[in-house]
């Protein structure tokens, strides 16, 4: 509270900043209050004074008579006071603990400020000013002759600028200290960042629009869309993006594409996908008859040992091929009275040098020959063989009985 004197009330010089009141121009609200506070005092018997020298001049009063120092120069004798014994007893400070600080000054970071007439020192909590300078470290807040070290909330020094110039500051008195509860930076970051989420947010619907049912010319604003810019078409039921080239699916129409775990059940056209393939008509037989295979399309180098694995194959007239003698080689024209060996060679069997192999039958048959009006058949057979070899003999005989020794060539068939 302040405790107003009727100098204060009707001002003839200037006080706290404020020009000295005219004829007809006293503050009614101050007005009322000071006399408010003559009336309770007078009803309470309490004595009102300037100074604490002015109430020790009043002497002739009761004990227990309450007293007021309202406007003494050391503001540590303002408070209230009772008398007792013949003298006055300082009781308390007057309970001023929220106000303004005048008289603001010193430098940007050792601001030095006053209290208002009356406001006690030691009971504020709360005070506000308006800096006339900004800060550029940490501060001392000087209040009438007691330093006070001005941080932050956190307890931690002042940053420049955390006090601005012509900007009002709240601070809260401790008996150490003093926090400054709303650095000026800090809201001027928040605001920043205030602004920075609405423009943020604008550029963001500016890419993200509205769901629709077509494509749009424009954005959510009306203004020119943006390359990038995305919306959800309610009619396709799909995103869609806006290119350079306008208007595109945000993502592939999977639906275009094949499934894996369909493995080519989904292809739209098998037979057009097998023509490309190069495929042809057999890529769907699930056998293959003799009118279906071309003549000279099978050669021999496809039919190898082993080539053929597929037990369909194994047929009867295989099995029955397969128990048969072999031809595996031919030979004629070889004269009589030789030995022959008989060798397999690079996948074909010869007479060389080699034995023959004891899995070989050799076999031999007679030449039927007609010379002028005889006829002679040279009888032939293998007369020697072992594992190893073999010889050849034989005789003629011809069509009048007669026998010799024959001549010409001979054949020889060799089977496995």
């Amino acid at each position: 509270m302040n405790i107003f004197t009727k100098e204060m009330v009707f001002r003839k010089f200037k006080t706290m900043g404020v020009e000295a009141s005219g004829k007809h121009e006293v503050d009614k609200d101050e007005a009322q209050e000071y006399f408010g506070q003559l009336e309770m005092a007078a009803s309470l018997g309490a004595v009102m004074a300037e100074t604490k020298a002015e109430l020790q001049g009043v002497t002739n009063k009761p004990d227990y008579t309450p007293g007021m120092v309202g406007a003494d120069p050391d503001k540590a004798n303002n408070g209230y006071y009772q008398f007792k014994g013949g003298t006055w007893h300082f009781v308390r400070e007057f309970p001023d603990s929220i106000t303004r600080l005048i008289n603001v000054g010193g430098t940007a970071n050792e601001i030095q400020t006053e209290l208002r007439t009356g406001v006690s020192l030691s009971s504020l909590e709360l005070v506000y000013f308006v800096p006339v300078k900004s800060n550029t470290g940490a501060v001392t807040l000087t209040i009438e002759s007691k330093d006070y070290p001005l941080i932050n909330g956190l307890g931690a020094n002042l940053d420049p600028d955390d006090i601005q110039q012509g900007y009002p500051a709240l601070v809260a008195v401790t008996e150490t200290g003093a926090i400054l509860l709303n650095p000026a930076n800090v809201e001027a970051v928040a605001l920043a960042a205030k602004a920075g989420a609405v423009e943020a947010l604008r550029q963001f619907k500016k890419l993200f629009l509205d769901p629709r049912a077509s494509d749009p010319a424009t954005d959510d604003d009306g203004e020119p869309l943006k390359v990038g810019a995305s919306y959800y078409n309610t009619t396709l039921k799909k995103t869609r993006i806006y290119t350079p080239d306008g208007w595109d699916l945000y993502a592939p129409d999977y639906s275009a594409f094949m499934r894996k775990d369909k493995n080519l059940a989904d292809l739209q056209d098998k037979s057009a996908a097998r023509n490309n393939l190069g495929l042809g008509a057999l890529a769907t037989l699930d056998q293959i008859t003799n009118t279906q295979i071309a003549p000279k399309t099978i050669y021999g180098s496809k039919l190898a040992d082993n080539a053929v694995t597929d037990i369909a194959l194994n047929s009867g007239i295989l099995n029955r091929l397969n128990g048969l003698p072999k031809v595996v080689a031919m030979y004629s024209n070889i004269g009589s009275g030789r030995t022959f060996n008989l060798s397999f060679t690079n996948n074909a069997f010869v007479f060389d040098d080699p034995l023959p192999d004891t899995r070989y039958v050799v076999r031999v048959g007679g030449q039927y020959q007609a010379i002028g009006n005889s006829t002679f058949v040279n009888l032939l057979c293998v007369w020697k063989k072992s594992k190893e070899w073999f010889q050849v003999g034989g005789f003629r005989l011809s069509g009048s009985g007669g026998i010799s020794t024959f001549e010409g060539g001979i054949e020889i068939v060799v089977y496995r």
